[in-house]
């Protein structure tokens, strides 16, 4: 291949990368479209509405049950003389339960710790989606800077191809160095069309994360963004606020609940009731009756049923406090997990500007003195090699603290989408 040949299909590449018309988005816009269309967050936002109307639900145990009723009936007899006979009434019946071994406040509270854990469920819910989704934009951020740097490196690859064509043609470099630019500058076309396609395989991600059927070629407005470094929390708090801990919190109150509940069918039951009535054998009835009284009821014997009930719900008591238990270890050690991976990466991060830096600095020189015949092409192309392995590393890093920065959010709760409660 010649080199003429190769340099007018690098000058290209750019160009056919942007053949395809691109839609600017910004992570403000593409978050509020991802929390409006993600059908885990639909489903999770709908159960805690459902447990929030459960509860109030619950709420009416304190109140009596109070009922109406209004009938009709005909009747006839071979023994009756007089013909079909009618008979309308007429009233209203209350109840209300004084005492249920202390399952009605228990359901109450049941009901409440279900709301906490939908609570806890829809934050690990918008967590999660949220970190999906800024993992998706993070990458297609990386991409999109990666095809710049790749652009970049075929400009520079370019130019050093010149650089020693020149010298090559003047006699002061043999055809092994120029064989050698040659195949740099054909490895750089290949990378910048790896980036190419993979800035497609984000932008179709990004796309689907948006609730989209058709492709969108989004262009993040948004440069990376290097997270803050996190400083040493405290761990107590910050555990028992995750989702994970939060949801196991709430299914350990929610069974205790459920073991008085069982060990209040195993104890007496105290309800008042009362009624009036008007009935008469015309419409309507003309006559007056009301009644009014107590009921104490008390099971003796249920096959056990009971019993087996309560020692069961026990179990689930046990085993609540062991997931608890064992949510809490689990979740300190997600958390140190994710701090440590931010901190580690926004500390490479650092290490690669310094290194980028001295790269920077040396190819400014090392061109001058290869251009001036002062160093060798080995040393000359060793250094353009360090320069442009320094500038993917530093971009390699800088998107690795921003995805451990997500990461770091998703285990502590915290959701970058807009709330849509």
């Amino acid at each position: 291949m010649h080199w003429r040949t190769l340099i007018c299909g690098l000058v290209l590449i750019p160009a056919l990368g942007r053949a395809e018309s691109a839609q600017e988005i910004e992570w403000s816009d593409f978050a509020r479209l991802a929390a409006d269309h993600n059908a885990a967050l639909i489903v999770s936002r709908e159960a805690l509405v459902r447990a929030r109307f459960n509860a109030d639900a619950a709420n009416a145990t304190w109140w009596p049950v109070i009922s109406g009723a209004a009938g009709y009936s005909r009747s006839d007899s071979e023994d009756s003389s007089d013909g079909p006979s009618d008979r309308t009434s007429i009233g209203l019946d209350a109840r209300y339960t004084l005492y249920a071994g202390g399952a009605d406040s228990a359901r109450i509270r049941q009901a409440r710790a279900a709301v906490d854990l939908a609570e806890a469920e829809w934050a690990d819910a918008r967590a999660s989606v949220g970190a999906e989704a800024r993992r998706a934009y993070i990458r297609l951020q990386f991409s999109q800077q990666r095809v710049t740097l790749a652009e970049a490196i075929v400009e520079r690859r370019r130019q050093n191809l010149d650089l020693v064509q020149l010298r090559f043609e003047s006699g002061g470099e043999h055809k092994g160095s120029l064989l050698r630019v040659e195949a740099a500058a054909l490895q750089a076309k290949v990378d910048l069309e790896q980036a190419l396609r993979e800035r497609a395989v984000r932008q179709r991600e990004l796309t689907g994360l948006a609730g989209r059927d058709d492709f969108t070629a989004w262009t993040p407005l948004d440069g990376l963004v290097l997270p803050p470094t996190p400083d040493e929390p405290e761990w107590g708090p910050l555990v028992r606020a995750t989702p994970r801990v939060r949801a196991a919190t709430a299914r350990l109150a929610a069974a205790r609940e459920s073991m008085i509940i069982a060990r209040g069918a195993l104890r007496p039951e105290l309800a008042l009731r009362g009624s009036i009535d008007r009935s008469g054998d015309s419409w309507p009835p003309d006559r007056d009756s009301w009644s009014a009284g107590a009921t104490l009821s008390m099971p003796f014997f249920t096959g056990g049923r009971n019993i087996n009930q309560l020692a069961a719900a026990r179990a689930d008591v046990r085993l609540a406090e062991a997931r608890l238990d064992q949510e809490t270890r689990t979740a300190r050690l997600e958390l140190e997990s994710a701090l440590a991976d931010v901190l580690n990466a926004t500390r490479q991060v650092a290490v690669q500007q310094a290194f980028r830096s001295a790269a920077v600095a040396r190819a400014e020189i090392a061109r001058a003195q290869y251009a001036n015949g002062l160093l060798s092409f080995q040393n000359w192309d060793q250094i353009e090699d360090e320069l442009i392995q320094s500038q993917q590393n530093l971009l390699a890093r800088e998107r690795d603290a921003a995805l451990a920065a997500a990461e770091w959010d998703r285990v502590r709760g915290r959701s970058p989408l807009p709330d849509r409660l």
